[in-house]
């Protein structure tokens, strides 16, 4: 059983605020705190950098692309007192708002996925995390352009160039092939998975589960 922490859901108002300290009482009843979520620096030769790669939020330029990176000011906080409960803390990385293109550049080459699968062991390791939640929303998906609202202040534009096909299929296995070697079997590695036929044929099931703990079936 796990249940997803929001980092957003600081920003509501009562009683549906919620900070890492809430969770004190669910967490023994959890073998997973899923932390939604943190990001990776988009790829250097983005067409446009989104908000959140640049200050007051993140710090990224062509030195850091495909690393991982905390989006609000109190996310390193917030993990430490998750871990502090007693639960498996897992990082989920990506999310709706997060441009799909982004995944399917780094997971493009072995030299981009390196670049991401060494940041987020590093990080891992680094702040006593159980593993790695991969939340592409999703393979194969068109281009978009969506007014988001991560913090709490306005709303902003992303862009989304968009995935490609069937290269994402092929190339989503070869990562968590990958992500699997680089964090060892101990590290938990789990994928959201899209519950809709066309999107989850698209995320290359049967390659890719020998390299997973579980998969994350997304329905409402």
């Amino acid at each position: 059983m796990g249940a997803y922490f929001a980092n957003w859901a600081q920003y509501h108002t009562a009683p549906y605020k919620h900070t890492a300290d809430d969770l004190a009482p669910i967490a023994p009843r959890t073998d997973f705190t899923y932390f939604g979520f943190a990001y990776f620096c988009p790829p250097s030769d983005a067409a446009s950098v989104p908000y959140w790669a640049v200050a007051p939020f993140g710090s990224c330029d062509s030195s850091s692309e495909y690393e991982i990176m905390l989006v609000e000011t109190n996310d390193g906080d917030s993990l430490k007192t998750l871990v502090g409960q007693g639960s498996k803390v897992v990082l989920s990385i990506g999310g709706w708002n997060f441009p799909s293109s982004f995944f399917s550049k780094m997971v493009s080459s072995s030299e981009s996925r390196a670049k991401f699968i060494n940041s987020a062991k590093s990080f891992i390791q680094q702040n006593g995390l159980a593993g790695i939640d991969i939340d592409w929303e999703f393979p194969c998906s068109g281009p978009r352009t969506d007014p988001v609202k991560i913090t709490c202040d306005k709303f902003r534009q992303t862009d989304d160039e968009g995935g490609s096909c069937p290269a994402d299929t092929q190339n989503l296995a070869t990562f968590l092939k990958e992500l699997r070697a680089g964090l060892g079997s101990d590290m938990h590695i789990s994928v959201a998975s899209q519950a809709g036929e066309k999107n989850w044929k698209n995320m290359g099931l049967a390659e890719a589960t020998q390299y997973v703990d579980h998969w994350n079936i997304m329905n409402y």
